[in-house]
Formats: C-alpha cells, sequence, structure tokens
C-alpha cells in the first residue's frame, strides 16, 4: 500500500460528495465556497489518475495472457458491481414507487424502465449509448472504471515502452494535457463529461497514472517511499490544494493530477499527514 495515495482516495470522495449534496448548502455558504463545491466533479479526475497508477503498482508486468486479463477484469468486477447493481436496484425501486410511498419524482424519463436499463446492468452507460445520465446517475464513473479495466493491458504496453523515468513522467503530462484539449476540441467547455465522450477523459486520465507509476519505477523512486524532500513535497501540495480551490481548477487539475499522485507515492515530511494520518486512510 502506498498510504499517501490511500489519503488521496478519502479526499477526492468527499470532494465528489460534496458536489452531489452542494444543493443543500445553496444560501448557506458563500458563493466562492460553493464555486469549490460545484467543481467538486474534478474528484473523479483525481481517482482516473489514481486508478491507473493504483493498477500499474499492482499488476504492470503480471497480465501476460487473455487469461491473467480475464481474471483481472473478473477481480476488478467483483470489486465494483455488487454495490452498483444493489443501488441501481434501489433507485428503480424507489422511482416505480414513488407514488404509493408520497415522493414526488422531478425527473421521470430519467427511471423510465427501458433498453437503458440494462446498458446500466451491464456497466456500459457511459460508453457513448446515452446523451444524458439516467437512474443513478453517478454510477457513470462506475461505467467508466469498468472501461478502463478492460483497457488496462494495452495502457501498460504503452508504458512499459518507456525505459527512461523523464521520457514517461513528460508523456503522463503531455497525454493528460492531450485528453483536456480532446475534450475542449469534442465541444466540452469543462472537464465535467460524464455521457458521450467519457471514455476519452477517463483513458487520458487512467494511462497518465500508469505513466507516474512507469515513470517512478524506472527512477527507483518506488523503492523507498519519502525519497522526496519535505519542502519540494509541502509545495506541490499546497500548490495543488491553492488549485483545488481556484476557478483554474479545471481544467488544470487534470496534469495537476499527475504531479499530485507522484509525489504522495514519494513524498515526505509533515505536510503528508493531510493524506497519511490514520482517520483519513480510514475513510
Amino acid at each position: 500500500e502506498v498510504v499517501g495515495l490511500t489519503g488521496l482516495r478519502a479526499w477526492a470522495a468527499l470532494w465528489v460528495v460534496a458536489h452531489h449534496h452542494r444543493i443543500f448548502l445553496d444560501g448557506v455558504i458563500g458563493e466562492s465556497a460553493l464555486g469549490v463545491l460545484l467543481r467538486g466533479y474534478l474528484g473523479v479526475d483525481l481517482f482516473f489518475t489514481l486508478s491507473g497508477f493504483v493498477l500499474a503498482y499492482n499488476y504492470g508486468g503480471r497480465i501476460a495472457t487473455a487469461l491473467d486479463h480475464l481474471r483481472f477484469v473478473l477481480l476488478r468486477v467483483a470489486r465494483i458491481y455488487p454495490l452498483h447493481v444493489a443501488t441501481l436496484l434501489a433507485v428503480v425501486a424507489v422511482s416505480q414507487l414513488s407514488g404509493f410511498i408520497g415522493l414526488q419524482v422531478s425527473t421521470p424519463y430519467v427511471y423510465v424502465l427501458d433498453h437503458h436499463l440494462f446498458l446500466h446492468l451491464f456497466m456500459v452507460h457511459a460508453w457513448g449509448f446515452e446523451s444524458g445520465l439516467r437512474f443513478n446517475r453517478p454510477s457513470w464513473s462506475i461505467s467508466a472504471e469498468f472501461f478502463a479495466y478492460l483497457l488496462f493491458p494495452l495502457a501498460w504496453a504503452v508504458a512499459a515502452r518507456f525505459a527512461r523515468p523523464l521520457a514517461a513522467g513528460v508523456a503522463a503530462l503531455a497525454v493528460s494535457g492531450a485528453t483536456v484539449l480532446a475534450l475542449s476540441a469534442l465541444g466540452h467547455g469543462t472537464l465535467h463529461v460524464a455521457t458521450q465522450h467519457a471514455l476519452v477523459r477517463v483513458s487520458g486520465e487512467f494511462l497518465a497514472g500508469v505513466l507516474v507509476f512507469r515513470c517512478l519505477s524506472l527512477g527507483g523512486w518506488l523503492e523507498r517511499e519519502g525519497r522526496l524532500g519535505a519542502l519540494p513535497t509541502a509545495l506541490v501540495l499546497a500548490g495543488a490544494f491553492v488549485l483545488a480551490l481556484s476557478p483554474l481548477a479545471d481544467p488544470w487539475l487534470a496534469p495537476g493530477a499527475v504531479l499530485l499522485v507522484g509525489v504522495l507515492a514519494v513524498g515526505s515530511g509533515p505536510a503528508l499527514l493531510a493524506f497519511t494520518a490514520r482517520p483519513v486512510r480510514y475513510l
């Protein structure tokens, strides 16, 4: 376990949850604070980059055959599918019984039992088949992650071609930046892309995370955590925090995630406690 990255999962998850619940704080907190919550969808971009790194850390070089890949995918599905399908069915049940239990559904078309339900059951609803979010709407990211699991052997094959750490690191930043530019060229004004072209978002950021791992492993940085000094660690983490609070977070947090994941994997010093403290790791 890379301890600092476990803490990053906690903060990214909280940011996403706050984003989805910001409506309850409208008028309670200031506009600037509400803006930070509005950009909470960027926590997903942290997750996509982090996912690429963690899977490369655990499985890089270990998937040599189609059977290895199948076993890898089945293990990942076993991790995400039970909660996904349970939540999906719960949302379906509540929406269909809403009239009987005194609830009013403001967007009934979202819960129509048509072919979209099967897309959700097979976790392919973020693959460009839907123009809008349906049923358990935040689950689009699970669908995108599922695609990344299928993509992993290809992503690792690309990363494994790099023999120099600097080249892999530059490639990670370049891929992340190219993802932002590609989404912009496809007509998206922000990174908040959850249906059509969501696979562009996840593929680029996931590959960037794999390349970060390749960079650090080639440089021997992962052999001993804490190889990056306390001062540069603190500067990068402070910069990431300020960026997250800034309107510039979208799109700059996407390449920023590359630096953040790398620094949390090898950093040291008191600034790292915000990610390694026991309560944060538990969360």
